[in-house]
């Protein structure tokens, strides 16, 4: 029975392995453009406008059938810790974790409704700092947390940015020895 099994999982694997390059270049672009448009336009960039693209190219990008990039990027065991973390079930509050924890940058999030805030305050627990946006002395406790390798959250954000802040929302830090 083991080896039925066996041999089950490497043909699984071996059809995943044909499919692998679209799916991670499908994933990657949902994290890399999804992230500022509303969940019908999501869908609808994804399914009837990249999908379409890629499999009608010269030299097709093969990809597997029903893709979902969120699956791609996490599991249905991470969403459900996510979600009894305090994430909200709905399928544009997952896709929007995928992308937080899988990108690059750090995000500038709009949470009227404060649930991304509730949820990345029980996904870090006690090791998050929260700080106030314009309190005084916080970018001296952010350049602190930074060096220290500690989690920020920084609310009530104005409408425009501080320039201040750019180089951080962007991850562009130095690396001296091991301090950054």
């Amino acid at each position: 029975a083991e080896n039925v099994r066996w041999s089950q999982g490497q043909l699984e694997l071996e059809s995943q392995l044909k499919t692998v390059c679209g799916d991670v270049l499908v994933a990657a672009a949902f994290v890399s453009y999804a992230g500022c448009f509303t969940q019908p336009y999501r869908h609808q960039l994804f399914h009837d406008i990249l999908f379409p693209f890629l499999r009608e190219l010269r030299t097709p990008i093969p990809l597997t059938d029903g893709l979902d990039p969120v699956l791609t990027l996490t599991d249905q065991a991470t969403v459900a810790g996510w979600q009894n973390q305090g994430l909200p079930a709905d399928r544009l509050s997952v896709e929007n974790a995928a992308i937080l924890t899988e990108s690059q940058r750090w995000p500038l999030m709009v949470d009227p409704q404060q649930q991304a805030s509730t949820w990345i305050r029980n996904l870090y627990g006690p090791n998050l700092r929260v700080l106030q946006y314009g309190q005084k002395g916080f970018l001296d406790v952010i350049e602190q947390a930074l060096a220290a390798g500690e989690v920020v959250l920084i609310e009530n954000v104005n409408e425009t940015v501080d320039p201040l802040l750019e180089p951080l929302l962007g991850r562009q830090t130095l690396k001296k020895g091991r301090q950054v």
